[in-house]
């Protein structure tokens, strides 16, 4: 996988799951690294401030141990055009997919299933109750479920 230097903050420790941030907003993205390092963490967290970023950093990609986090409303590559290309992609489609987004409408939710998500998380309004879902996010994927293995 190739990640520019300025798109990548490296949290965690060595052979933990990584997961990619994907959000427009550099607040949100700022925040999320905060909550991640103040939740304790162990898996890696990369950021990108925008879907093409995220699916260029993916191009060529095929191992494993990544989970993305992706917000839906972002200008240019949406959301919605991520999860459709990782999901028909051979070499993506097998990366979980969580919809990280201030949406909480049901037909946001179905449809995020229906194209392929692996969950649905609305965010929080409170910065102790988003260190409490990281905190989940990382534990789930990097103690609790085996993700697909590299091929």
């Amino acid at each position: 996988m190739k990640l520019r230097a300025k798109e990548v903050i490296r949290l965690g420790s060595q052979g933990a799951t990584t997961v990619l941030f994907c959000d427009d907003d550099v607040d949100d993205l700022d925040l999320v690294v905060d909550g991640w390092q103040d939740a304790k963490c162990v898996g890696l967290l990369e950021t990108f401030d925008g879907g093409a970023k995220l699916l260029d950093a993916l191009s060529g990609f095929t191992g494993s141990g990544l989970v993305v986090l992706l917000d839906l409303n972002m200008p240019g590559v949406d959301g919605w055009t991520v999860l459709k290309r990782m999901k028909a992609d051979p070499e993506l489609r097998h990366i979980p997919v969580v919809i990280f987004t201030t949406s909480s409408a049901d037909h946001d939710i179905h449809r995020s299933y229906d194209e392929g998500a692996a969950g649905f998380i609305t965010k929080p309004s409170s910065y102790d109750d988003l260190v409490t879902v990281l905190s989940g996010v990382d534990n789930y994927w990097d103690n609790t479920v085996q993700l697909h293995p590299a091929t």
